[in-house]
């Protein structure tokens, strides 16, 4: 019986373990091909968001319904006080609104059309983003946090204007990306703002038809307190007998 020599021994160990490699590499396969498949979409996207950016900007200045002055004018008519000044109608509430979660999903489920290199691209602005695969939610809520930390807003109380910028790899995406802000705090005012505006308008116009009532019932009650007095003052007293 005859031993193994060392060399041998060394021969069968290197086997061995290029056998066990090979074996991890064939069972797992498609999760090795997944992940170089991430890894080089997480590297092209980098390599995109390094090369040179573009920086868009827009302000604007919120303002309040004039709508909503002229009722509270005529309301005061009447003795009722309007509601104070609206919180949403302050650019600090709107400086806040652009980095709303709502706001930012929008803007990360929007398609973006514009021209590259290789030609012109249509795609979400949350598959440009560096975020790793995921959770739908989940991935949502890096991709919220990482264009949030691209946003810059300034916002002037001086004057109350709201002013922001954001970088972008490519011109138009920027220019595009700003203007879908642009149109969220429209959209915002449109749908929010006029249906608090048309609360608010029902209940003035509400409370101004009872104090009407209450003018009129004030009104006729007075007209009876008239008649009633001018009806005792000329009354014919009788004449009075004399005592002898």
């Amino acid at each position: 019986m005859t031993g193994s020599t060392p060399d041998e021994k060394e021969t069968d160990s290197e086997q061995f373990s290029m056998l066990e490699v090979a074996t991890f590499v064939l069972r797992h396969r498609w999760l090795i091909v997944g992940f170089a498949g991430v890894l080089f979409l997480i590297a092209v996207t980098a390599r995109v968001f390094a090369d040179r950016q573009y920086t868009s900007s827009a302000s604007f200045v919120p303002q309040a319904s004039d709508k909503m002055a002229g009722l509270a004018g005529l309301a005061a008519q009447f003795g009722v006080t309007a509601t104070g000044p609206d919180a949403t109608e302050s650019p600090a509430f709107y400086a806040d609104l652009l980095k709303t979660r709502e706001v930012l999903t929008t803007i990360l489920q929007g398609e973006y059309r514009f021209p590259t290199d290789t030609g012109t691209v249509s795609v979400k602005l949350i598959d440009l983003l560096a975020v790793e695969p995921g959770p739908a939610e989940l991935r949502m809520v890096k991709a919220g946090q990482a264009l949030t930390a691209r946003l810059k807003v300034d916002l002037k109380p001086r004057t109350g204007v709201v002013a922001f910028e954001l970088p972008m790899p490519n011109p138009v995406l920027a220019q595009q990306v700003v203007q879908r802000f642009l149109d969220e705090v429209n959209r915002f005012n449109l749908e929010r703002r006029n249906s608090k505006a048309g609360a608010e308008r029902r209940f003035i116009e509400g409370r101004m038809a009872e104090l009407q009532r209450e003018l009129r019932d004030a009104e006729t009650g007075f007209r009876r307190f008239c008649r009633g007095t001018v009806t005792i003052g000329t009354r014919r007293s009788s004449p009075s007998s004399t005592i002898a």
